[in-house]
């Protein structure tokens, strides 16, 4: 998947307003984080009634890492909410602005 083809399938699934979800789906321990633990977060969205992950779409567009078993978006950020980090950075990807998508944690 390509940045076009994911801000493409991106854009079907969000709207303006939209809650997007997240859940930490691992911990590991990191040589290159700070703290010393990277996080494994997967994005879901809910669509048709059903809940739909999302995160390799996301990461592409964003340009961050998936998981080797890609179940979420590798994260080693400290002392920042990482999935509040991901649901803005995505809101200003699609929208120009931070603040058109709504994080929650699972």
């Amino acid at each position: 998947m390509d940045k076009m083809q994911a801000v493409s399938l991106l854009n079907d699934i969000l709207k303006p307003n939209d809650v997007v979800y997240t859940i930490v789906t691992s911990f590991r321990k990191s040589a290159r984080s700070v703290s010393g633990v990277s996080r494994t977060v997967a994005v879901l969205a809910v669509r048709d009634g059903g809940i739909v992950n999302i995160s390799e779409p996301v990461a592409e567009l964003l340009g961050r890492k998936m998981s080797t078993g890609k179940s979420g978006i590798v994260t080693n950020v400290v002392g920042m909410d990482c999935g509040l980090d991901i649901v803005y950075s995505l809101s200003l990807k699609l929208f120009g602005d931070g603040y058109q998508l709504k994080h929650r944690w699972l």
